[in-house]
């Protein structure tokens, strides 16, 4: 038996502001929401509730190991079920905001910072509900 993911969104970011917003952004569009501080907080987390999250909304720059170091580590993970699930890079780096930077990087996708309620919108419903 395959266990079902829930609508369950990864928000990992460092700055307790946006990650508020983020999460809440989440929520207000109908879906749960777990947030990490860093990669490795994300990795433990992500581990912790593999059949939950649908999703990681994954911010590049943070302190300790970053977005990029991250998103490497869980694509390397041995856990298929871990490595399948999608994660977006969230940055207001523009030189990240073209998609094949994300992609060659590891990530699914990526969303610009600030984000707005329409393109997290958009995002989830590409990424999150294509399970």
């Amino acid at each position: 038996m395959t266990a079902q993911r829930s609508d369950t969104v990864l928000v990992v970011e460092d700055d307790p502001f946006s990650r508020i917003v983020l999460a809440e952004m989440c929520r207000e569009l109908g879906y749960g929401c777990i947030d990490a501080i860093d990669g490795q907080d994300a990795q433990i987390k992500l581990s912790e509730n593999v059949d939950a999250i649908c999703v990681v909304l994954m911010d590049l720059h943070m302190p300790g190991i970053s977005g990029v170091d991250a998103v490497r580590a869980i694509r390397d993970n041995p856990s298929a079920a871990l490595r399948r699930i999608p994660i977006v890079a969230t940055t207001a780096d523009v030189r990240w905001h073209d998609p094949r930077v994300a992609l060659r990087a590891g990530f699914d996708g990526v969303l610009q910072k600030p984000a707005k309620l329409d393109a997290l919108h958009e995002t989830l419903q590409i990424f999150a509900d294509a399970e």
